[in-house]
């Protein structure tokens, strides 16, 4: 149990970026989301136990519930701690919402990128890129493409790793789970009840230097063993969903915000491995930091600590 990295500027920051979006468009992002978080072994109780009278975890970590207190069904012989500050994003709601919005302003297109169509067609302080398969102009050309970015001749070299991470989407027939998160080993994710019974995701799956995003059955096998351990008995499941994807993630974990040394009018935003929602507010305010307010670029390392 570790403080992320740069949590106290991260949560403020996204919370007050998404609420802005729900203000200004009329819908719904943002909520905040219970987590709980099991122990399995003595250690974990002790980390715990340690990290309440830490000054830098009392917004965070909240008191040590023994074993059995405020059950939920989720087997609990060595207690569990409270985890405050929890939040989710409807990510394809919010991905949905701009996208439509973005059209209706006129400034959407949905196309597949070609490098081979991005050409310089000026130098100099006011350098001119061309995108000739869509009639496009643009000063500055920022790259958000993930794991992908290393298919890019302008950014092969990024330090990234693919990671990649299974999830199962599960149905828990007559089985009551309070929204929130559950964590034992792997979390789970109780995101919606319904009269027939909870609906839920449990994962992820961490598999180093894959970048080939097809669901594995060898992880949906450890998935499924994880919540038969995670649950109490008798349990019921129905997998109604299994996908995957890609963490573009980096040796430090920090995220990637990159000026390319010979073209200083291509930028590359990457690395946001498994913590995009957190992270992207941040990095799109250093962005517009910079292009409207010509403040230097953040450096990770010495600037968040």
């Amino acid at each position: 149990m570790t403080q992320s990295w740069a949590i106290d500027t991260l949560l403020p920051l996204a919370k007050e970026f998404y609420q802005s979006i729900e203000k200004q468009l009329g819908v719904a992002l943002y909520r905040d989301l219970p987590v709980r978080r099991f122990f399995t072994n003595e250690g974990d109780q002790k980390r715990a136990a340690r990290r309440i009278k830490n000054p830098r975890y009392k917004e965070y970590v909240s008191s040590i519930l023994n074993p059995g207190d405020e059950p939920v069904g989720v087997s609990d012989a060595l207690g569990s701690v409270t985890i405050e500050q929890g939040s989710c994003v409807d990510v394809p709601l919010f991905l949905n919402t701009l996208r439509n919005y973005f059209i209706e302003k006129g400034c959407f297109i949905e196309a597949e990128f070609q490098e081979a169509d991005l050409i310089k067609k000026a130098e100099g302080p006011q350098p001119l890129w061309a995108y000739e398969g869509l009639d496009l102009e643009a000063t500055h050309v920022v790259f958000c493409q993930g794991i992908h970015a290393l298919e890019n001749t302008y950014f092969e070299n990024l330090p990234l790793i693919p990671i990649k991470g299974d999830i199962l989407t599960v149905h828990l027939p007559n089985r009551q789970l309070a929204h929130g998160v559950y964590y034992k080993k792997r979390w789970l994710h109780a995101f919606e009840q319904t009269p027939e019974g909870a609906l839920c995701r449990i994962g992820a799956t961490y598999e180093e230097d894959c970048a080939e995003a097809t669901p594995s059955p060898k992880a949906k096998e450890h998935l499924t063993e994880s919540l038969e351990a995670l649950l109490e008995a008798p349990l019921k499941y129905k997998v109604i969903k299994h996908a995957s994807g890609i963490r573009p993630t980096t040796q430090d974990t920090r995220p990637l915000i990159v000026q390319h040394p010979e073209h200083p009018s291509l930028f590359a935003v990457n690395g946001l491995g498994s913590k995009g929602t957190s992270l992207a507010p941040l990095l799109s305010k250093a962005l517009l930091d910079y292009f409207i307010d010509s403040k230097p670029l953040p450096d990770f390392d010495e600037d968040f600590k």
